[in-house]
């Protein structure tokens, strides 16, 4: 399961600048889900549970690079049609 970003076509590495999204065992639901969202004041809205912590280091950019994001829900076969929505 890569995660990650590109600045300029150059991997920055795995999960290097991206929060990790956290486990959400909360509300019996389980799994990395927050939704839905419906108090629309939450920090949950901006980035799933716990939206309000950074990500721990940062990658540093110039005005013109060019950035791709690299994300995957799940990295095995677990993936499904119902959880992709």
């Amino acid at each position: 399961m890569e995660q990650g970003v590109f600045v300029n076509g150059v991997d920055q590495g795995t999960f290097k600048g991206i929060r990790i999204p956290a486990y959400n065992g909360q509300n019996g639901k389980g799994g990395y889900n927050n939704g839905p969202v419906k108090d629309l004041d939450s920090v949950d809205l901006r980035c799933n549970v716990l939206g309000d912590i950074q990500a721990h280091d940062t990658i540093k950019v110039a005005p013109g690079d060019n950035l791709t994001f690299d994300w995957y829900a799940y990295g095995d076969s677990r993936l499904r049609y119902e959880d992709m929505y």
